[in-house]
């Protein structure tokens, strides 16, 4: 999964359980760590210039809420979550 961060750079996800933001000149700015699985969607937040806030989703069947480097809210699901949009 890729997420568009405007200028701040972009985010990625996959099956390290893992969220990484990332400066288009690819140096990996933050790792992002709270899902225990595969991670599927990922999409950005409105939020101040500068500042990580995204919302990912996996087969942990959760959604969570980034700000900055840590996990601001989980929402546990019933299933795997597939995608997401904000």
């Amino acid at each position: 999964a890729l997420a568009s961060l405007g200028s701040l750079g972009f985010a990625s996800a996959g099956n390290d359980a893992t969220v990484r933001v990332w400066a288009y000149s690819g140096e990996c700015l933050a790792q992002l760590v709270g899902h225990t699985g595969f991670v599927f969607g990922l999409a950005p937040l409105l939020a101040l210039q500068g500042e990580i806030a995204l919302v990912s989703g996996g087969d942990d069947h959760s959604l969570k809420v980034w700000r900055g480097p840590a996990v601001a809210q989980t929402l546990l699901q019933p299933a795997v979550v597939w995608a997401v949009a904000a």
